[in-house]
């Protein structure tokens, strides 16, 4: 990527890695076992020489016109979604990609269905095309402000958006509905730059720049509760919740990562990095 890797997700198997940078491109490698072995072979120590063989296996999708800032696959699918600064959902069917020499593909599939050709959705436009489109997103969701993280629901039906703006949102995959909290004073005052959810998908957290740390029932997205000023008033910018959905971790832009205590809401440690 030029000049930088700005996002990076691992399918569910293993087999796909995708990269997306600050060039707005996503890349796409399939990863055999096979292609490992060799590229370690031709590498060797050295670390040079190894790039032929996955390089050959890589798929180059240019449809974002933005920053790449999150990439995320479903969990039961084929299907990898990306987030970018213009502030659009793109999702891409990667069977469909990385297989497309071997699809026949009709003259029919090369136009949008009309069923599924526009999709209102409040403020977020939607245009839907044929998935057998080689190369080309199967959807693409506008939202209203650049998007900086995105996460899936552990049912790998409905995704979990935030942006720029502070409004957490809910995305139904299946009718590209969107939902927030019945409550507005329930949201962050300021963007969001994390989210993470726990492995039943009960609850979701996110984290602002506002400072603030947000606990959310993932069902009717009410805030369960709020820790403010977790990191002295900085930005927090990323979170990493525990297996038991009890602990979570957060560093911010004090130079610490800290350690809650989710039921108590209370902090238990903190670690010093030094930077800020």
């Amino acid at each position: 990527h030029r000049p930088y890797c700005r996002a990076l997700a691992i399918n569910s198997t293993g087999s796909c890695v995708a990269t997306g940078g600050g060039d707005g491109v996503v890349k796409i490698v399939s990863i055999s076992s096979q292609a490992i072995t060799e590229s370690n072979a031709t590498a060797g120590f050295g670390g040079a020489g190894g790039g032929a063989s996955l390089s050959s296996q890589q798929k180059t999708l240019t449809e974002s016109k933005g920053i790449i800032t999150a990439l995320e696959y479903r969990l039961r699918r084929d299907i990898l979604i990306s987030g970018d600064t213009n502030s659009k959902l793109i999702i891409y069917d990667v069977k469909s990609i990385t297989g497309a020499s071997h699809l026949n593909v009709d003259h029919e599939d090369m136009v949008p269905k009309s069923n599924q050709m526009s999709i209102k959705m409040g403020s977020s436009d939607s245009s839907y095309f044929s998935s057998k489109l080689s190369k080309k997103p199967i959807l693409t969701v506008h939202e209203n402000s650049p998007i900086t993280c995105i996460r899936m629901h552990p049912l790998d039906e409905h995704l979990f958006v935030g942006t720029q703006n502070p409004v957490f949102k809910l995305y139904d995959l299946n009718t590209c509905e969107s939902f927030t909290s019945v409550h507005p004073g329930h949201q962050h005052s300021g963007g969001i730059n994390d989210i993470q959810v726990s492995q039943d998908g009960s609850i979701a957290c996110t984290c602002s720049r506002e400072g603030s740390i947000k606990i959310w029932d993932s069902v009717n997205l009410s805030c369960i509760n709020t820790i403010h000023a977790a990191h002295s008033g900085r930005s927090i910018h990323s979170l990493c919740l525990s297996l038991s959905q009890r602990y979570l971790l957060s560093s911010g832009g004090d130079g610490m990562v800290k350690l809650w205590d989710l039921r108590m809401g209370k902090e238990l440690n903190n670690y010093s990095t030094g930077l800020r």
